[in-house]
C-alpha cells in the first residue's frame, strides 16, 4: 500500500513535467488537486468474520463443543453445540448394582428397588449434576467490540432419554457479568420438553449447518450475551414424592444438551459503542504509510501533499451512520460516515502537520469506528473493499 501512495503522488507531478515545453525553466511550482482512482478487491469482510470466529474457537474451553458454519444464512452465523451430560447405565439382573450416575444419591431404597418395590421418594434423587462449570468463553469477543451485546441470538436446551425422565426436573444456572457484576440466571424444577437435537444423527456428519433459521424444540432460555464469559452448571432429579422402580435403571440413558444460535449481529448499549478494525485490514499497520525510513526525513510525501481524501468504496458496507476514527501515535483522526456504501478518511492540513513531526513517526494508522446506542451492526459473510478514490491537495516548489 506504500508504494501505491507514492506512485499516485509521484504521477501528476510527471504528467505536469511532460506537459511543458522543453525549454527548462529556473523553478517550477506545482498546485492542484489530483484524483487517481483505482480498483481493488480488499476481503475486509474475511479479516472481521475470521477474527470473531476465532476468538471463540481458538479457545481451549470450547473443546468439548462442537461448531457449525451456517453456509446459507446472509449474516455469518456460528451454531454451537455442546453435551451437558450423556450419560447411561443397565442393571445387571443377575448382579444389580446401584447406578452410578455422577449425582445419584439412591441409598437404601435401592435394596427395596431390587425387591421390586415401588418406591415414594422422601426426598430430591438427585441423578446428574455439574462437577465443574462448563464455560462458554465469549469475552474475546466482547474484547473486539465494547460496548456491545451480542443481538438476534438464540440458546436452547435439550433433554432426553429413556422412562426415567417423564418424572424428572432440571435445575441449571447460567452464570455471567452484567454491569461489573456477577448475575445467575436461574431455571429451576423445569419441566424441559422431551427431544433431542439433530446433532447426533445429521449435524455431526457435516461441517455446516444448512437449515436458515435455529433448529426447532427444546427450551428456549433468556440469556443476554454481553461480551462475557458464561458457565452453566446444572442438576437433574426425580422431586420428592414421585415413584421410582427397579425397570426405570433398565437400558437407561439420560442426555442433555444445549444448542447455541449465535449471529454475528450485535447491538450497541451505550453510546460510542466501538469495534476494532483488524490490523492490516486497509493499510499497512507496520510501516510508515508515506515511505518514511526514519523520523524527520525529507520525504516528497510529505513535502507536496497538503492534505488528502482516500475514499474507501465497499460492495456491502455494514459500518453506515457511524464515526470512523484513525490513530497513530498522538495523532487521532475523526470522519464521520454516511449512510452509503463508502467512507471517507479524510487527512486535513492540521493532521498532516502533526503527521509530520518527528515525535509522531511512524504514522501507522489503525482504525476503530463508534456507534451510536441502539445501532444493530450485522456482518454479512463476505464483504468487500472494491475501490480507492485518492484525492490531495498538493503544492510543490522545485528549484532547478
Amino acid at each position: 500500500m506504500k508504494k501505491r501512495f507514492v506512485f499516485l503522488a509521484l504521477l501528476p507531478l510527471g504528467l505536469i513535467f511532460f506537459a511543458c515545453e522543453f525549454n527548462i525553466p529556473k523553478a517550477v511550482e506545482f498546485r492542484g488537486n489530483p484524483t487517481v482512482k483505482f480498483r481493488q478487491t480488499v476481503p475486509v469482510g474475511e479479516k472481521f468474520t475470521s477474527i470473531l470466529a476465532d476468538a471463540i474457537k481458538d479457545n481451549d474451553d470450547m473443546k468439548d463443543m462442537t461448531i457449525f458454519l451456517c453456509e446459507k444464512t446472509e449474516i455469518y452465523t456460528d451454531l454451537i453445540h455442546m453435551n451437558l451430560f450423556d450419560e447411561e447405565f443397565d442393571l445387571d439382573d443377575d448382579n444389580p448394582e446401584p447406578p452410578d450416575f455422577s449425582g445419584s444419591e439412591l441409598g437404601d431404597i435401592f435394596e427395596d428397588l431390587k425387591k421390586d418395590k415401588i418406591v415414594t421418594l422422601d426426598k430430591d434423587m438427585i441423578l446428574i449434576q455439574t462437577k465443574e462449570p462448563i464455560e462458554v468463553p465469549l469475552k474475546s469477543i466482547g474484547n473486539l467490540l465494547e460496548g456491545f451485546e451480542f443481538h438476534g441470538h438464540q440458546i436452547i436446551l435439550y433433554f432426553d432419554g429413556t422412562d426415567i425422565i417423564n418424572n424428572a426436573k432440571m435445575n441449571i444456572y447460567f452464570n455471567t457479568v452484567e454491569d461489573g457484576e456477577p448475575v445467575t440466571i436461574e431455571y429451576k424444577d423445569q419441566d424441559i420438553p422431551k427431544g433431542k437435537s439433530d446433532f447426533d444423527d445429521i449435524w455431526s456428519k457435516n461441517d455446516t449447518y444448512t437449515d436458515t433459521n435455529p433448529p426447532e424444540g427444546g427450551l428456549h432460555v433468556g440469556l443476554r450475551l454481553n461480551g462475557e464469559d458464561v458457565t452453566v452448571s446444572y442438576e437433574v432429579y426425580i422431586p420428592a414424592g414421585e415413584e421410582v422402580k427397579l425397570a426405570d435403571f433398565k437400558n437407561c440413558w439420560i442426555k442433555g444438551e444445549v444448542v447455541i444460535w449465535l449471529p454475528f449481529e450485535f447491538e450497541a448499549m451505550e453510546d460510542e459503542a466501538t469495534i476494532s478494525f483488524p490490523d492490516d485490514a486497509l493499510f499497512s499497520s507496520q510501516d510508515d504509510l508515506f515511505g518514511r525510513e526514519k523520523p524527520g526525513e525529507d520525504n516528497i510525501m510529505t513535502e507536496i501533499i497538503q492534505s488528502m481524501n482516500v475514499e474507501i468504496k465497499f460492495d456491502i458496507n455494514p459500518f453506515k451512520e457511524s464515526t470512523l476514527i484513525a490513530y497513530s501515535k498522538n495523532i487521532e483522526i475523526k470522519n464521520e460516515l454516511k449512510n452509503d456504501d463508502s467512507f471517507p478518511f479524510i487527512v486535513s492540513k492540521e493532521d498532516m502537520d502533526k503527521i509530520n513531526l518527528a515525535e509522531n513517526w511512524p504514522f501507522t494508522p489503525n482504525f476503530k469506528m463508534k456507534f451510536s446506542q441502539g445501532r444493530i451492526l450485522e456482518f454479512p459473510k463476505k464483504f468487500n473493499v472494491t475501490e480507492f478514490i485518492f484525492n490531495a491537495k498538493m503544492k510543490y516548489r522545485m528549484d532547478l
